[in-house]
C-alpha cells in the first residue's frame, strides 16, 4: 500500500517535471520562430512619461485627474483613506448624503475590515458632504435645437 502511495507521489512529480519542460520548451521555440512578439518591450523604453497634476497645486474646484476627485480642502485625506482599499474613481461616482457617507464606513468598518478613521473622519465626511453629494436636478433641461411641426389632424 506505502509503495503504491510512493509510486502515485513519483508520477506525479514526474508530470509536473514534464509539464513544466514542455512548457518551457514552447516558449523557447515560439520564441525562436518569432511567434510572439516582443517589439512592445522597445516601445516601453520610448515612451514619453507625463507628471500627473498634483492636487495640492491646483485650483479648488478643479478635478484631479488621477483621483477623479474635486481639488478641495481634505481631498488628500479622501485619497488615502478610501484609495487604500478601492479606486477613487468608486468614490467620485457615488452621491451619498452625510449620513450616507457616515453609514457607508460604518458598514466598511463592520464587514470590510475598515481601521477607525480617527479625527480623520470628519475630514473625510466634509469633503464627501460638500463634493460628492446627491445633485438634485428636479427635471431634465429643456431640449434645445429642436424643430417643431405641427400635426396634421
Amino acid at each position: 500500500m506505502k509503495d503504491l502511495e510512493e509510486i502515485l507521489k513519483q508520477m506525479r512529480r514526474l508530470m509536473r517535471l514534464s509539464l513544466g519542460i514542455g512548457a518551457l520548451l514552447v516558449v523557447v521555440l515560439a520564441l525562436k520562430f518569432n511567434l510572439i512578439d516582443l517589439s512592445f518591450l522597445h516601445a516601453l523604453d520610448e515612451a514619453e512619461v507625463v507628471q500627473a497634476p498634483v492636487a495640492d497645486t491646483a485650483l479648488y474646484g478643479t478635478l484631479d485627474e488621477q483621483s477623479g476627485l474635486i481639488v478641495d480642502k481634505g481631498l488628500n485625506v479622501v485619497k488615502a483613506n478610501c484609495g487604500a482599499c478601492h479606486s477613487t474613481f468608486l468614490v467620485a461616482q457615488n452621491r451619498l448624503t452625510r449620513q450616507g457617507w457616515q453609514d457607508l464606513i460604518k458598514w466598511m468598518q463592520a464587514t470590510q475590515n475598515l481601521w477607525d478613521l480617527g479625527e480623520q473622519e470628519a475630514v473625510i465626511l466634509d469633503y464627501l458632504e460638500k463634493n460628492c453629494a446627491p445633485k438634485s436636478s428636479g427635471r431634465r433641461k429643456s431640449l434645445a435645437n429642436v424643430e417643431w411641426y405641427e400635426l396634421n389632424e
